[in-house]
Order: structure tokens, then C-alpha cells, then sequence
């Protein structure tokens, strides 16, 4: 009888250690779910200022960011061509409407 009590008492010792570990287990098993991971990528570079252009060089700069503007101002108006079109096709209607309107 004392041996089937002795070894009951192991039993319910190694059952505390194992619930003693589980526990341990689900505890850490949390805290790798709710980790975070911060990353910090940096790049080291040198920097060289410029020189910056005289007046000459900028107003050279000025001509020609102009005319870019207005080769692209053309461009824009021949990509408009079927405007040009239906206005020129309604005005030449209009006028021939009109000067029948001033005949009579």
C-alpha cells in the first residue's frame, strides 16, 4: 500500500512538472507571436555640391527650357486635330447657313 501511495506521489510530481512546462511552453509560444522584429537599413554616401550656373548659364538655361515649352505647346495642338476639325467643319456650315439667312 505504501508503494501504490509512493508512487502516486511521483505521479502527481512528474503531473506538476509537466503542467509546470506546458505552462512554460504557452508563455513562450506568446511571446513569438507577438514579437517585432525592428530593421534599420542605412546607407552612407558623400556628398559633392554642385556648382551652380552664372547668369549666362542660366538665362542659356531659360532659352532653352522655352523652347521646349513651345515645341511642346505645338505637339499638344497637332495631338487636337479632330477639335480643329469639327470647329472648321462648323464654322464653314455656320457661314454657309448664314449668308443663306442674309440672302433672304
Amino acid at each position: 500500500m505504501t508503494d501504490i501511495l509512493e508512487i502516486e506521489q511521483n505521479l502527481g510530481h512528474i503531473r506538476e512538472e509537466i503542467e509546470a512546462k506546458e505552462g512554460e511552453l504557452k508563455l513562450l509560444s506568446d511571446q513569438v507571436d507577438y514579437s517585432t522584429i525592428n530593421l534599420t537599413f542605412q546607407q552612407d554616401f558623400e556628398y559633392t555640391p554642385t556648382d551652380k550656373p552664372g547668369f549666362g548659364g542660366r538665362l542659356g538655361n531659360a532659352f532653352v527650357n522655352g523652347w521646349h515649352g513651345f515645341l511642346s505647346f505645338l505637339i499638344g495642338v497637332a495631338y487636337a486635330w479632330p477639335l480643329w476639325l469639327m470647329l472648321g467643319l462648323g464654322g464653314y456650315f455656320f457661314v454657309k447657313w448664314l449668308k443663306r439667312k442674309l440672302k433672304r
